[in-house]
């Protein structure tokens, strides 16, 4: 009988067998801790950045049920704790640093907005977001977001920003659920508007 690497020699039987059961018991260990540690690993709760519309109490990526797709009048500007780093010119925001954009779609984790200047990746934004009808009326939601998804949508060029609300205190969470029961109103009005998904 032929031992492993073609080496022929008197009573190699046995030990050609033992050969083959430790390069076997190799393959069951390389397989056990490269491949079934991360498939167990899918079923372990894991830090991770917020993102927008997930489960932000259980550490899960779960995107929530209903996610409101509107066109509402918004603002935003670079939170100071990222003003320093992150500085648009003149021309683009206002004296107080506020950017005009279009909410384009709502939940109960995060916010989409349009704007027309690039905002990076984990960034920490202040957004006032109006009624639909009256911008001077006060803002119906004021908090603090973090850009978790940045594509660029068109030539001029305009940018879809998907955040996800961060630091929220009692008020700011009042603000989201009184905004989300009012776009639940409009939506069985209309009888569209909300994804179900």
């Amino acid at each position: 009988m032929r031992g492993l690497g073609g080496v022929q020699g008197p009573n190699t039987g046995s030990s050609a067998e033992q050969a083959i059961q430790n390069l076997s018991d190799s393959f069951y260990t390389l397989f056990r801790e490269e491949y079934q540690r991360p498939i167990a690993n899918l079923f372990e709760p894991e830090p991770r950045e917020e993102s927008r519309g997930d489960d932000m109490d259980s550490g899960l990526i779960v995107r929530r049920s209903v996610r409101f797709e509107i066109v509402m009048p918004a603002r935003v500007r670079v939170a100071p704790h990222h003003a320093e780093i992150l500085n648009f010119t003149k021309g683009v925001c206002d004296d107080d640093r506020w950017i005009d954009v279009d909410v384009i779609d709502f939940a109960a984790g995060g916010l989409g907005f349009i704007i027309d200047v690039f905002l990076p990746r984990n960034v920490d934004l202040e957004i006032e977001v109006f009624d639909f009808h009256d911008k001077s009326n006060p803002p119906l939601l004021s908090c603090t977001l973090r850009v978790q998804r940045v594509l660029m949508t068109d030539r001029r060029p305009a940018y879809q920003i998907g955040c996800s609300f961060t630091d929220q205190d009692e008020e700011s969470k009042a603000q989201v659920e009184a905004l989300i029961e009012k776009l639940s109103g409009i939506s069985e009005d209309a009888g569209t508007g909300a994804d179900h998904a």
